[in-house]
């Protein structure tokens, strides 16, 4: 179980409530989580420090159902059962802006893609995409039949959600329209992320299997990994070739994408709960994961490492003493260019005249 870098700190204590958590997110540049509970409120914890007190807001009469940071981190969007979409400054907990009924029915799911535009999912399937900077939607498409379950971006271009439905849709963010979607799958699809620096999108459904898309080739997968003996409902990317997933039996696992492999199990949560949710902090050293009235942190070193000791090649880089042969080689070829480069020097006819002689 990682629970510990590899220096020997601990990771943050826990974080525990009365009420169930249903959603959360940590800041960009801070050390700040926010969960959001199925009570409505929504509360900032500074999961480093335990002493500095922690923010409540009360803003959703019903239950809080996705938490999601602005780019710069000065903003907090969040979405309720009853599809009210509010925006929060961060530093007074003050709601900014809100959108009463912004959906037809409940939020499920919501993306942040830059600093103007965020996209929300709810539980018919509709996608909208909102302007920030007047919380106005500027796309709506209706590309699923059941809840969207996740979302994610290539950097500002398209959109990728996943549904309950069991297919996968991709959003032309620039010209606001549909350019693809996948055949529909037997099970539902539940976490989404884009992986091999963005030629691959890989989908957690409800059996327990990553389902691997080729970009742009989006109608069926190419590969398939089943992993869990549940269902996937979280994926966070770590590297470009390793994410971590969330399974309904509690346990956090570090999977290779390609070749396909277990690497680790993390952890799980007590009593074999779900883990509901998964996020990297800022400074991508922890993982911290939520299951019923608990906030977990894990170390990403473990997860690193664990990648490291699965590949025979990085962990001979990695164990290499610092004077061994490569390494010598690689040092005399370099004097031997250097001796090469000053006897062509020493070399050159007494005759001949420097250019720069009379500037």
């Amino acid at each position: 179980m990682a629970e510990s870098k590899e220096d020997g700190s601990p990771p943050p204590k826990d974080i525990s409530f009365k009420d169930s958590i249903f959603c959360i997110d940590c800041h960009p540049s801070q050390e700040l989580i926010a969960i959001g509970l199925i009570t409505g409120p929504v509360q900032l914890c500074h999961y480093a420090n335990k002493s500095h007190p922690s923010l409540k807001m009360k803003h959703h009469k019903q239950s809080c159902r996705v938490t999601k940071f602005s780019e710069d981190g000065t903003m907090l969007y969040t979405g309720s059962k009853d599809a009210q979409l509010c925006e929060v400054d961060v530093m007074s907990g003050n709601v900014v802006r809100k959108v009463n009924q912004s959906h037809k029915s409940s939020i499920y799911s919501m993306h942040v893609v830059n600093a103007n535009i965020i996209t929300t999912g709810d539980d018919n399937g509709v996608i909208k995409v909102w302007d920030t900077r007047s919380m106005n939607p500027v796309m709506e498409s209706d590309a699923h039949t059941d809840f969207v379950s996740d979302m994610t971006d290539n950097g500002h271009k398209a959109l990728i959600a996943v549904s309950g439905d069991g297919s996968l849709s991709v959003t032309d963010l620039r010209r606001h329209k549909q350019k693809g979607k996948s055949d529909t799958f037997e099970s539902e699809l539940l976490s989404v992320a884009i992986v091999k620096n963005g030629s691959k999108v890989i989908c957690g459904d409800g059996d327990g299997t990553i389902n691997i898309f080729n970009w742009d080739l989006w109608e069926d997968i190419t590969d398939r990994f089943p992993i869990h003996p549940q269902s996937i409902d979280c994926i966070v990317k770590i590297t470009e070739d390793v994410v971590c997933t969330a399974c309904m039996d509690g346990m956090i696992r570090a999977v290779q994408i390609l070749p396909n492999q277990t690497i680790l199990e993390v952890g799980q949560h007590s009593d074999d709960l779900p883990v509901d949710h998964l996020c990297l902090t800022h400074d991508h050293e922890y993982l911290a994961s939520s299951s019923q009235d608990c906030v977990k942190f894990w170390s990403v070193d473990e997860v690193v490492q664990a990648r490291i000791k699965s590949d025979p090649l990085l962990s001979a880089i990695r164990s290499k003493p610092a004077g061994d042969s490569s390494d010598s080689e690689d040092e005399e070829r370099r004097k031997r260019r250097k001796r090469k480069k000053k006897h062509l020097v020493t070399k050159r006819p007494k005759t001949s005249v420097d250019f720069f002689s009379d500037l």
